[in-house]
């Protein structure tokens, strides 16, 4: 449903109301049954609306109700610089190049999952007259997109942001692409299967190459955040030489196999780390505990069906600044161990858990220090 940024802050009593009763309190399930009805009530109460900053289409609403409605009524959305069709299945390039035509400026736009439209939008966009304020472009898991359409999208100096998970785009037309345009912040690649290497840009910030055929840690000095889950190939201690990371703070490798030798090549060339999340990492023991407690930033750990025991967590005791540690299915780690912990820390997952002398104990009297 559409957010609660999609209501129209001029729009009279009546209309706001109504507004709210549509995209706020209806199910599911009744809008795909009186969605034709649905929309054009919407329509009706909205004519009055003479700015709008912010358009977030339900899917329900596109999928019955698109093409030529969308165009006729996009006058509504002139003063527009927000637009997300995200799942809009029946959306068609007849409609949102009719709709781009004469908008004034558009800044985000979410094209995620349109399966009506073709690759022949991207041309559109790259040529607009608001082509150089676009600051996000969302194009997931369009199966057409691939290194040629891309290429489209270089014209674009002042995006930021890109969203091109689940695409046919591979290492070689990005590679290309951030050399045309070293500007991109956040970069989000999961599920494309043929990128094999981490994407390098200095000003990237955020980089999610989760489910993909990366075999390494990216690089960059201006990385914050880094998705890496569920990569096949086995990420080892980093190549002699490799830069550090200064700014990152985020770090999620969840059911990647990484081991003891990459906890501390990162711990070193990380030190303000501040999250990690290694669930499902089999090949993590107590020796990784060592490196991460001298962290002095880490507040989040995530430690889910890794072979930490209570040995290691030990390590993070009076004086750490861990806050939350995940324990799900960790099942080496006993009560006596977690009562040694820092007394600030919110442990998860406690439901059933083995003291030293095998005996269960309920989560309830685990909470108690």
């Amino acid at each position: 449903m559409a957010s609660e940024g999609c209501a129209p802050a001029a729009a009279p009593p009546r209309s706001a109301e109504i507004l709210r009763e549509i995209f706020r309190c209806c199910d599911v399930a009744v809008l795909l049954g009186t969605c034709t009805l649905v929309c054009h009530a919407w329509l009706e109460q909205v004519r009055s609306v003479k700015s709008w900053c912010h358009v977030s289409v339900p899917n329900t609403i596109i999928a019955r109700f698109s093409s030529v409605h969308l165009a006729y009524h996009c006058w509504m959305w002139q003063e527009a610089t927000i637009f997300s069709f995200r799942s809009c299945f029946n959306i068609s390039d007849q409609a949102l190049i009719y709709l781009f035509n004469r908008v004034k400026a558009i800044t985000y736009l979410d094209l995620a999952e349109c399966k009506g439209c073709s690759t022949n939008v991207l041309k559109h966009v790259s040529q607009a007259k608001w082509a150089h304020g676009l600051r996000h472009l969302g194009v997931a898991h369009w199966d057409g997109l691939s290194d040629q359409q891309l290429a489209y999208l270089t014209t674009l100096e002042g995006l930021t942001s890109l969203d091109i998970e689940g695409t046919n785009v591979t290492s070689h037309g990005m590679h290309e692409y951030l050399k045309a345009n070293p500007q991109l912040q956040h970069l989000y690649l999961r599920y494309n299967e043929d990128i094999t290497e981490s994407p390098e840009a200095k000003n990237l910030r955020s980089l999610d190459v989760s489910e993909t055929g990366v075999k390494q840690f990216p690089t960059g000095e201006a990385l914050e955040r880094v998705y890496m889950t569920r990569l096949p190939h086995f990420i080892g201690e980093f190549p002699s030489g490799r830069g550090g990371y200064p700014r990152l703070r985020c770090c999620d490798v969840s059911r990647t196999k990484v081991n003891d030798k990459f906890i501390e090549s990162l711990c070193i060339r990380a030190p303000n780390l501040q999250e990690l999340s290694l669930a499902h990492c089999l090949l993590i023991t107590d020796k990784s505990m060592d490196h991460l407690s001298q962290l002095k930033r880490l507040r989040y750990l995530n430690l889910q069906r890794t072979k930490v025991t209570d040995r290691g967590i030990r390590y993070f005791g009076n004086g750490n600044t861990l806050r939350t540690l995940d324990l799900s299915c960790a099942y080496a780690v006993s009560s006596e161990g977690i009562q040694e912990l820092n007394l600030n820390v919110r442990v998860l997952g406690l439901s059933r858990r083995r003291t030293t002398n095998n005996k269960l104990v309920a989560s309830g009297q685990m909470t108690q220090r």
